[in-house]
């Protein structure tokens, strides 16, 4: 789990110049493939302008659909913490429930030495 910080940014940016590559063939392979459709009400082909339209929603979806998922990561990661606060809280109650227990025994038999004099 030693992974330096330079090491994971080094990741990152090659997994972000796949993904931006692999992102760029498809938009590619969309163009060239809805340049040759035909419309199926029309018949007619597919101008320039509907087939960016697409490209154009797909990408705008696709940055939504990331953005969604990193708020979730996010809340997933805050759940995570919130329920390892209450987790200590929980063992650090049960500590002190001891104590309060073993204070309030003391004094009780203080108390009870007090009433025998």
């Amino acid at each position: 789990f030693e992974i330096d910080e330079q090491q994971l940014r080094d990741l990152r940016g090659y997994k972000q110049n796949q993904l931006d590559k692999a992102w760029s063939e498809f938009k590619s392979f969309v163009q060239e493939k809805a340049v040759l459709a035909v419309h199926s009400r029309t018949g007619k082909k597919l101008n320039t302008e509907e087939v960016a339209q697409y490209l154009g929603m797909l990408e705008r979806k696709d940055k939504e659909v990331t953005h969604v998922r990193l708020q979730n990561i996010k809340l997933q990661n805050r759940i995570h913490k919130q329920e390892m606060l209450i987790k200590q809280k929980e063992q650090l109650a049960e500590g002190l429930h001891m104590i309060d227990f073993e204070q309030l025994r003391i004094n009780n038999v203080d108390l009870n030495e007090k009433i025998e004099e």
